[in-house]
């Protein structure tokens, strides 16, 4: 599993299941991904998108922000944790989340501040 080869295999594996509603195995392709390359982004943010699904909204936003931290300017993940926030209950965060991700040229995040961010 540690050749690239293999490791985009199961990326692409884990894409479909995600697609397909698989989400325990698409959380776990990712996640062994995530044990040979610990800041693939890619691997990172789609397994947030699953846990959410899944429900392990925790999870999910420990994805995201991991991914901000490696990618401070990806407006998909400030708009994305948000959403996860908002579903906390913490509307004050996740407004702040998609105000940034409004900055950085997120037209979605836009409309939900003006919106929902009163």
């Amino acid at each position: 599993m540690s050749k690239p080869r293999d490791m985009q295999l199961l990326y692409q594996r884990g894409t479909e299941l995600l697609k397909g509603g698989a989400l325990e195995q698409a959380i776990a392709d990712f996640s062994a991904i995530l044990q040979a390359a610990p800041n693939s982004i890619k691997a990172i943010f789609n397994r947030a998108v699953a846990r959410r699904q899944a429900g392990d909204l925790d999870g999910s936003l420990a994805d995201y922000s991991r991914v901000i931290e490696l990618a401070p300017q990806d407006h998909e993940a400030y708009r994305n944790r948000g959403i996860v926030k908002q579903m906390l209950g913490s509307q004050t965060a996740a407004c702040a989340d998609w105000g940034t991700a409004s900055a950085l040229g997120n037209s979605e995040a836009k409309t939900w501040v003006r919106n929902e961010c009163k």
